[in-house]
């Protein structure tokens, strides 16, 4: 009987001796965990990283591959400039199918025009060609028009050897055939053309490309909390490759374009934008410049975008816009805050298209040529490294890379 009493009473001393060890166990974890949050509060709104699309949901069921929650650029909505490009992409297409040879295609004046707060380019475009050719581009070219749009939105005004095209009201390309052969006009004033890569430091392999294409003529805007930023930043620094932040900001489309941790969002306080914008800038020690990851909502935001380049004003840094709404409001509050502000000029890569990002460049190019300096962004696809290594092959000996480090110079007043 002893000993049976002796057996229950060990018995209850080891399941008293589990549960404590369970206690401990459960009151040490509640703790580790809690600690982990409350030491990351600065970042707490990555939860924007977690917060699933309706894409990302319906994709994990289909199989698809998965963005983890996030998109890479938020959709670009100016229908006059989405017009412009199919409009660009129709010229493209009736050259590359009548087989002209790859320079045949040249802009002899591009203009920045301005009309209800929308920015386009209006373009003078010559053709150049044997004649048989040249009549095959037009006819391809009012067969692409047709098909594309409808005959309320878009109106040609044909002559012998030019088209007038009309959008909207709006005459946006004046086209130019030249059946023999030789070029016109010629452009010979220098241009500065000044390229930025954005979303850098999701993958290392195409940075270490750009670098190597460019060396220190390329700028690399960093997303501060992407998987390979540090590592991009590191190898930066040791080749002296400018660098820019690229600072993540809400869209309009928001939550389905989703612009990633540490992003700044219009429900902040001013306090909370400012914080995480200390916290952004704080990763990358010897920045140049800050640009826009997304942002389309974030920069229509007067006091918001006030608190944001304030923090830019006390490290003497300017603002890039990337220009992902006509609305944004960085320029004016840049020249009241004494904030050096400038806008990107050209989008590359809208379209993953190399012949496109091709054009894309030409027109940089003979716009640089025009008014000194441009801002041209594009992204580290493939196509557009593709279209870069291309475009470096054949630039124009008119037209010089420059770091981002050259609008300091021409701006020192500012600061």
């Amino acid at each position: 009987m002893a000993k049976k009493r002796s057996s229950k009473k060990k018995k209850k001393n080891k399941k008293g001796s589990l549960g404590i060890v369970l206690g401990f166990l459960f009151i040490f974890g509640v703790t580790f965990f809690s600690l982990v949050y409350v030491l990351n509060l600065p970042n707490k709104h990555q939860y924007i990283y977690k917060k699933k699309s309706k894409n990302y949901r319906q994709n994990k069921k289909r199989g698809k591959p998965l963005n983890r929650g996030m998109t890479y650029e938020e959709p670009l909505i100016f229908p006059l400039d989405e017009k412009i490009k199919k409009v660009d992409l129709a010229i493209l297409q009736s050259v590359v199918i009548s087989s002209l040879p790859k320079y045949s295609v040249h802009y002899r004046k591009i203009e920045k025009r301005c009309i209800k707060n929308n920015t386009y380019f209006y373009q003078s475009i010559e053709i150049s060609g044997r004649a048989d050719k040249i009549e095959l581009v037009k006819g391809k070219l009012m067969e692409f028009l047709k098909t594309w749009f409808d005959n309320n939105e878009l109106k040609v005004i044909k002559d012998k050897n030019s088209l007038k095209i009309i959008i909207d009201g709006i005459l946006t390309h004046s086209i130019f055939f030249n059946s023999k052969g030789t070029i016109i006009s010629k452009h010979i004033k220098k241009g500065i053309l000044i390229l930025i890569i954005d979303d850098i430091g999701r993958d290392l392999k195409a940075a270490k490309e750009l670098i190597s294409l460019f060396g220190k003529n390329i700028n690399l805007s960093i997303l501060p909390y992407s998987p390979h930023a540090i590592d991009i930043y590191n190898i930066c620094v040791k080749l002296k490759i400018p660098i820019l932040l690229h600072m993540p900001m809400e869209p309009v489309s928001y939550p389905e374009s989703n612009p990633g941790p540490g992003a700044l969002l219009t429900t902040m306080d001013k306090n909370m934008v400012k914080e995480l914008t200390k916290r952004a800038l704080n990763r990358f020690p010897g920045i140049i410049a800050v640009n826009n990851h997304m942002g389309s909502k974030f920069t229509q935001n007067v006091p918001l975008m006030e608190a944001f380049l304030d923090e830019l004003k006390k490290r003497h840094l300017f603002f890039i816009d990337s220009m992902t709404t006509s609305k944004s409001v960085s320029s004016k509050l840049g020249k009241l805050l004494k904030v050096p502000v400038y806008k990107r000029d050209v989008f590359l890569d809208n379209k993953k298209d190399i012949k496109y990002i091709l054009l894309q460049m030409h027109k940089a190019e003979v716009y640089a040529m025009k008014k000194g300096v441009v801002i041209v962004i594009g992204h580290p696809y493939r196509e557009t490294i593709k279209a870069l290594e291309l475009w470096k092959e054949n630039k124009s000996k008119n037209i010089r890379l420059a770091s981002v480090k050259y609008l300091l110079k021409q701006n020192r007043a500012a600061f």
